[in-house]
């Protein structure tokens, strides 16, 4: 018996696609002066090759790192902080259908939320109003302070009074919160949602090409310096998590997933340029 379903906030429930987009125009205004950046389909390229064979996060922060003075990152992590706060209400929303799932389990569970932003928790309190489709809210600060460990999770476990066997947890990742769920024998189901399931509709050839490469890939892919683990089930709509939690209740538990191979080496960020920055050849040889 199913008593508590825990939701992750990014990119379950709240889509920062859009916003995420944007940090990525900003980085590219600072570095389309250098002589080695050709068009905004590099720096593409590159952040999907970071995503893919490292699994890094704030992939943006990490290019900006590496390719701009220090002056001038200081500037673009002032940039996108302020932007942050003053825009991220327009490039945030809701992902279609989701708030009808929320309100379905919040009938027969107890549902639990969690999140890495504060700025993000004032959204689903005052702009969306969820709050109260959850019995409990974990703030940002114990989020960070237990870092996805057992202990995260344990801690959530005493507040709804529920046995690891009777919780599920729902997130968009296959990494650290997978794995820290699964040690305590907690279900887990990956919200893998395309973009247009998340409520995207690319208009500008930046946007085409921002998210074209993305559903090959991405942030559902583990680093490499944590087990890699996989989810017990996969959720491609919103409508997917409340079909598997049932079938979880008539005891009938959808098949887990194939492990994802083990890559053979870590890549550096070195290999990564080289392989973004190399030419592009085109397979017309001329017949003799």
């Amino acid at each position: 018996m199913i008593k508590t379903v825990i939701f992750k906030l990014e990119g379950v429930i709240l889509s920062q696609d859009l916003l995420l987009f944007k940090y990525y125009q900003i980085l590219w205004s600072y570095l389309r002066v250098q002589p080695e950046w050709k068009d905004f389909s590099q720096l593409i390229k590159l952040r999907n090759l970071l995503m893919q064979r490292n699994g890094e996060s704030e992939i943006y922060l990490n290019i900006a790192r590496r390719y701009l003075s220090q002056p001038d990152f200081e500037r673009y992590q002032l940039e996108i902080k302020l932007f942050r706060q003053k825009h991220s209400a327009s490039y945030l929303h809701i992902i279609p259908g989701i708030r009808s799932i929320i309100q379905s389990t919040s009938y027969y569970y107890k549902n639990a939320l969690f999140t890495h932003q504060k700025a993000l928790l004032k959204l689903v309190r005052k702009d969306y109003k969820l709050n109260n489709l959850f019995s409990f809210i974990i703030p940002p600060d114990m989020v960070r302070d237990m870092e996805y460990d057992a202990g995260f999770f344990q801690k959530i476990l005493e507040q709804t009074r529920s046995n690891p066997s009777e919780t599920v947890m729902v997130s968009d990742r296959s990494d650290a919160e997978m794995s820290s769920a699964q040690k305590l024998g907690i279900y887990t189901i990956s919200a893998n949602f395309d973009i247009t399931t998340r409520g995207i509709s690319p208009q500008s050839s930046d946007e085409r090409e921002y998210f074209t490469l993305p559903e090959k890939r991405i942030s559902h892919q583990p680093s490499l310096l944590i087990r890699r683990v996989t989810a017990h089930a996969v959720a491609k709509k919103p409508r997917d998590i409340l079909l598997i939690i049932e079938a979880l209740e008539a005891g009938e538990k959808p098949p887990r997933q194939e492990e994802q191979p083990q890559a053979e080496k870590q890549y550096t960020l070195a290999d990564l340029l080289r392989e973004a920055f190399a030419p592009q050849f085109k397979n017309d040889r001329k017949s003799d």
